[in-house]
């Protein structure tokens, strides 16, 4: 009996603090595989501009053209949507020697969203804003990452503009945009958290909270399946 109640009590405590990191992998796989299941996602690599119904979207600077692959400058880039001015990104790295994607690589991207289940099909410009600066920094002296800012500027076939800014930690409502976000964010970023995101050990996620899990799921399961055979046993017996 003593026996049975420690496995319990120790399978309780293993599956405590092994149940919130598992439901947040969970929660972050479903809402992947929901997102891959409603939408077709194209990024548009080659090139700075694209066109949706009669509408374009063209992606343009001043700096000075290179050879150097491995050329950096600082500036701005002009956002036309048909031909006209419509805003510009502030502080972009541009890499001169570059014609496609790669000139504003993690800073500004197109890419063509498709809903599977209807045809509809709207592009999206992502642009990673930067951190907003009147943020208070942590006490490390580094950036509260969560207050990293991220724009969409997308346009449907009928040329309807929805224009949003919002911070990294509002990025799951809805989830869509966490996902468009992911295209020009400086690092790998989770639907509602980072928890799939780093680099697997065998600690992190095998010990815990995989391992862990399945062990305090099979001792509570073991320790009840005894306590109910000697219970049951012992009404036999009466």
């Amino acid at each position: 009996m003593k026996r049975s109640n420690s496995l319990f009590w120790i399978g309780l405590l293993l599956l405590s603090i092994s149940a919130y990191p598992l439901f947040l992998m969970a929660r972050e796989m479903q809402t992947n595989s929901a997102i891959n299941k409603r939408y077709r996602f194209h990024g548009v690599y080659d090139s700075q501009s694209a066109m949706i119904g009669n509408h374009r979207i063209s992606l343009s600077d001043t700096t000075p053209e290179t050879s150097d692959q491995s050329a950096r400058a600082r500036g701005e880039v002009q956002i036309d949507i048909d031909g006209k001015n419509y805003a510009a990104a502030h502080n972009v790295e541009i890499r001169p020697a570059f014609h496609d994607a790669n000139r504003y690589w993690g800073f500004l991207v197109l890419v063509k969203v498709e809903e599977k289940k209807t045809g509809q099909s709207f592009l999206t410009l992502a642009q990673n804003v930067g951190v907003d600066s009147q943020v208070c920094r942590l006490p490390s002296g580094g950036y509260n990452f969560d207050y990293q800012r991220f724009r969409l500027i997308s346009i449907d076939p009928q040329g309807v503009i929805h224009d949003e800014t919002f911070f990294r930690k509002d990025r799951s409502d809805p989830v869509l945009r966490a996902r468009l976000a992911s295209f020009v964010a400086p690092s790998p970023m989770g639907y509602y958290s980072d928890i799939l995101c780093g680099w697997p050990s065998l600690l992190f996620p095998i010990i815990f909270p995989w391992l862990s899990g399945l062990v305090g799921a099979l001792c509570i399961a073991f320790a009840l399946s005894r306590l109910l055979r000697r219970f049951f046993g012992e009404k036999a017996v009466r």
